[in-house]
């Protein structure tokens, strides 16, 4: 018979949506990121992630974008936050530009791709530890 351990024994395990369309970053960050210990869950647009999903985190691509326009980018980041109001949102994109105007973007965070590993590990925990 096994037993449920008791609850200051459970470890809580931050959960990280990833809506990222590029299936080598996605492996990339289910690599790292599951090796850290995080669940994740993969989708391409926001759109496809559970009506019931109730992330810790959000990682996502700014996909759809042809060329990088200031306020597509927000739109972007605006519809992850109603969906997930109190989720910090960390931006991974390819615009140099989104890394000059982060604070106007609404995230909490940015990595313009490529990212280091060191950067990407640091940025989730620093948020994921909220």
């Amino acid at each position: 018979m096994r037993l449920r351990p008791k609850a200051a024994n459970v470890r809580h395990v931050t959960q990280i949506l990833v809506i990222e369309d590029d299936r080598a970053i996605g492996d990339l960050l289910r690599e790292v990121l599951g090796d850290e210990g995080y669940e994740l869950l993969f989708v391409e647009r926001l759109e496809h992630a559970a009506p019931d999903a109730a992330p810790d985190l959000v990682i996502a691509d700014l996909a759809g974008l042809h060329g990088y326009e200031s306020g597509l980018a927000r739109a972007l980041v605006c519809r992850v936050q109603e969906r997930y109001p109190e989720t910090p949102i960390i931006v991974c994109t390819a615009y140099a530009q989104a890394m000059e105007e982060s604070d106007r973007l609404g995230a909490a965070a940015v990595l313009c791709k490529p990212f280091t590993i060191d950067a990407l590990v640091q940025t989730v925990d620093r948020l994921a530890a909220r």
